[in-house]
């Protein structure tokens, strides 16, 4: 017990750093923007229609959402759109100071070990993100009744929160890994915003490249699917899987599609698109494993570099 006691003190001590950051007035105003959203779609264009899961599609966590149309500007800015950048500025920040300015060195000479400084740092960050994911999900939940009177599942926000946060782990560790090795946050938040980039741009291409290859087939299963293979969106693909699936059943099918297919020019080359369901079963079962190996590998990389790391 005594190894857990050290690393949550380390933990509560790291949560007092965090919230003192200047970010975190960034994420109090993403916070209260909904808010101002919604009192001036109300003042602009009086009552809206009743759709009790406008919170959903503001959030874009149901995939079979398909409700008369979510504000633009609320969709915009909620936390969830922007939660990789809090991500990547929370992270970035995780061990890279500590590292730079002495205070880890300090740390350790106190009877911690690198095993239980870095728990602790983990725990800190995963307990400053749940703050913020809830905050920020129950929020426009709250924005979406006021544009469009009673929402449906409240506990949907508290779910989808709770994945996202666990869905962020690779990033996370990411993070960790940037500060043992730059000792600097900008250079940290700025790689680890540009993995969260070029990942998904790899995503995008990859599911091309596939389509054009296979002539036919539907781009949003198919894009769900490649995040099994590269976890790195800031768990904004399990949140909707894991709220989709709890709410809608193990097969929906997305509502931009209906059930239309068309053709499309790649490179000379017709591709149909095609409106298939998503099994969510399985999408979720093989981003929940991507999301698990990414975090356990990630994990080990970090432990090693940082056991044999000069601090």
């Amino acid at each position: 017990m005594e190894p857990l006691s050290r690393a949550l003190r380390v933990a509560l001590w790291d949560v007092r750093r965090l919230a003192r950051k200047k970010s975190t007035i960034l994420v109090i105003i993403l916070f209260i923007l909904p808010f101002i959203t919604a009192l001036a779609l109300k003042r602009m264009s009086g009552p809206h229609p009743q759709d009790p899961d406008l919170w959903a599609g503001m959030l874009g966590v149901d995939l079979s959402w398909s409700g008369v149309g979510a504000p633009l500007a609320g969709q915009a800015l909620n936390l969830f759109s922007w939660w990789w950048l809090i991500v990547a500025i929370y992270a970035g920040d995780i061990l890279a100071s500590d590292m730079g300015d002495g205070t880890a060195r300090l740390v350790l000479s106190r009877p911690v070990s690198r095993e239980e400084y870095l728990a602790g740092k983990t725990l800190s960050m995963l307990a400053v993100l749940t703050v913020f994911s809830l905050v920020g999900a129950y929020t426009v939940y709250a924005s979406a009744w006021l544009i469009a009177g009673h929402q449906s599942h409240p506990l949907g926000p508290l779910l989808a929160s709770l994945v996202l946060v666990l869905g962020s782990l690779p990033m996370v560790l990411i993070g960790a890994l940037l500060g043992i090795l730059t000792r600097k946050i900008l250079p940290s938040v700025v790689v680890l915003a540009a993995v969260y980039i070029v990942a998904g741009i790899i995503i995008s291409v990859l599911a091309l490249a596939i389509l054009v290859q296979a002539g036919e087939g539907s781009l949003i299963a198919l894009s769900l699917k490649l995040h099994s293979l590269i976890p790195l969106d800031s768990g904004k693909t399990l949140a909707s899987l894991a709220y989709t699936r709890v709410a809608r059943g193990s097969t929906v099918l997305p509502p931009i599609m209906g059930s239309v297919s068309y053709g499309i020019e790649i490179g000379g080359k017709t591709v149909r698109i095609t409106p298939e369901p998503l099994n969510l079963d399985r999408l979720l079962g093989l981003n929940l494993a991507g999301t698990l190996a990414w975090t356990l590998a990630l994990a080990l990389l970090t432990w090693i570099i940082m056991r044999k790391k000069d601090i």
